[in-house]
């Protein structure tokens, strides 16, 4: 079992990156887009490229949403919606050469990819991987009065 406390990351474990534009996945063809996985550029407030995730193992699907919700959407100036979500596998990061390191600000299980390369087209390349090999998990939907 993972400890999702543990600085120390299993290469076995699950990463969630929450999405919360349409721009990021295609529902048609149920993928998550490269767009998704590309790291933002180094600024004052984050002097590297990283990339947030959350560390999911072990969580229900109703805590991995829960997390989103709390500490993605509720700490965004604009709160904007959780839509989805593609999850990835920690080996699968580690293998572009990129690596995952706990960062347990805003919560314990919050992670970010590091180490990415300088080339833009670099970054691409192995933003493109990762979201070839994510799985996609679109938010259900409710609809009135259920």
């Amino acid at each position: 079992m993972t400890n999702p406390y543990s600085s120390q990351l299993d290469p076995e474990e699950r990463l969630s990156r929450f999405i919360l534009t349409k721009r990021h996945f295609s529902r048609m063809h149920q993928k998550v887009k490269v767009q998704a996985f590309k790291p933002h550029d180094p600024s004052s407030e984050h002097p590297e490229r990283q990339h947030s995730v959350y560390r999911t193992d072990d969580c229900s699907e109703e805590e991995i949403w829960s997390l989103g919700d709390e500490y993605v959407t509720r700490l965004r100036p604009d709160h904007k919606p959780i839509l989805g979500r593609g999850d990835i596998k920690c080996k699968e990061v580690l293998e572009q050469d990129l690596l995952v390191v706990s960062a347990p600000v805003p919560h314990p299980r919050h992670a970010n990819i590091v180490n990415w390369p300088e080339d833009e087209s670099l970054r691409e390349a192995k933003a493109l991987e990762l979201s070839r090999k994510a799985q996609l998990h679109l938010r259900q939907e409710t609809s009135p009065g259920i």
